[in-house]
């Protein structure tokens, strides 16, 4: 699943919420990180910080707010 398309979130959602009918989910565990070139910060492209951002970030706030 790529936690930058809230698309496939909710798809994940659809498919869980259908496994577990009204059994409830006690817990979610959300572990998905980029970290892109192991290299000084100020080599790095503008593009690799908004890429880790989307995924390490916003992503996770997506999948935890679904």
């Amino acid at each position: 699943m790529d936690i930058t398309k809230p698309v496939q979130i909710k798809d994940a959602y659809s498919k869980v919420a259908a496994m577990l009918q009204d059994r409830g989910l006690w817990a979610v565990i959300n572990n998905a990180g980029v970290l892109g070139f192991p290299t000084d910060g100020e080599l790095l492209l503008m593009t690799d910080y908004k890429q880790c951002m989307a995924v390490n970030f916003f992503g996770t706030v997506e999948v935890t707010k679904t």
